[in-house]
C-alpha cells in the first residue's frame, strides 16, 4: 500500500515491492534501479513533532523529510526505514540513518560489517 502525496514517490522501473509493503511518501519517496525488498518493509518520509512545546507527546506539526534508496539495494524482510534516511547504493537490510555505497550491514542487533 502507497498513501499520502502519490505525487512524491518515484520507483524506477527497474525495481519492485513485494506483499505487504506499506509506504507514506508524502515527505517524498525516490526509489532507484534494482531495488529488491523482502516482504513487510515499511518505509515513512513524514514524522511529528515530538519535540514540541505545543503539546505532549507532539503537536499538529507535520515533518516531512525525504526517504531516498540508491540504486542495487536489497532490503530484508520487515526492514523499516525512517524519515530522512538515505540507503547507499548495494547495501542489505538497512538499520542506520545513512550507509555508504557497497556497504553491507546486518540486522540492527549486530555490527556494521568489516567491509564498510
Amino acid at each position: 500500500m502507497i498513501a499520502g502525496d502519490l505525487s512524491k514517490f518515484k520507483l524506477d522501473p527497474t525495481s519492485h515491492l513485494k506483499s505487504n509493503t506499506f509506504i507514506e511518501c508524502s515527505g517524498g519517496v525516490t526509489i532507484g534501479r534494482y531495488f529488491h525488498p523482502g516482504r513487510g518493509l515499511t518505509i515513512w518520509s513524514v514524522n511529528h513533532a515530538y519535540d514540541s512545546e505545543k503539546a505532549i507527546p507532539y503537536d499538529e506539526t507535520v515533518l516531512e523529510k525525504p526517504v531516498h534508496i540508491e540504486d542495487f539495494v536489497w532490503c530484508g524482510g520487515n526492514v523499516f526505514i525512517i524519515p530522512g534516511v538515505t540507503v547507499g547504493e548495494g547495501p542489505l537490510s538497512p538499520p542506520a540513518r545513512w550507509l555508504p555505497r557497497m556497504c553491507r550491514r546486518a540486522p540492527s542487533w549486530a555490527e556494521t560489517l568489516p567491509e564498510c
